[in-house]
């Protein structure tokens, strides 16, 4: 049946904003739950996933790869401006450099990709440099990359499953 009015789609639309709101609420509530202070770790990994992915389950794991190797070299970066040591500091920024390069030229990109460059963004920031603990960056994205993935398995198979029972009635 036609929907002359677009209705449906709208409807649809309102449906699935409830729910990205109801699960952004509930994985801060978790988040806060655990003691995991970074929730923004975990929120900005479900974005690029979502938003740049469009929440593919075959592209989840080069978007957490991706995540997981910028907040690391974002690690390497403060651990060695700590260090004060300037041969550590140029290596590291000759890694970042050789990572730009790698994801211009597009030779490794299910793991120097656009969510590594994110995360090697964000995380080099100097105030997050300045006093993030990185390990509890890490736990947060992979709190999640689980949380956010069950959901849209979730929904997924709860879409298959209402087209296989609509296709029944017809």
């Amino acid at each position: 049946m036609a929907d002359p009015a677009g209705q449906g789609a709208t409807g649809r639309r309102g449906g699935l904003a409830a729910i990205v709101v109801l699960a952004v609420v509930g994985f801060i509530v978790l988040a806060n739950t655990l003691h995991l202070g970074p929730a923004y770790a975990g929120l900005l990994y479900f974005w690029y996933w979502a938003v740049i992915e469009d929440a593919k389950p075959r592209a989840m794991p080069s978007s957490l790869l991706g995540a997981l190797l910028g907040v690391g070299t974002a690690a390497l970066l403060q651990r060695a401006v700590l260090s004060h040591q300037p041969i550590e500091i140029i290596g590291v920024l000759v890694l970042i450099v050789a990572a730009i390069v790698v994801d211009v030229m597009r030779l490794l990109h299910f793991a120097i990709n656009g969510c590594f460059m994110l995360f090697l963004t964000i995380a080099s920031a100097p105030l997050i440099q300045g006093s993030e603990n990185f390990a509890t960056v890490v736990e947060a994205m992979m709190l999640a990359a689980a949380y956010f993935g069950l959901i849209v398995l979730a929904l997924s198979w709860l879409q298959r499953r209402g087209d296989r029972q609509r296709g029944n009635m017809e």
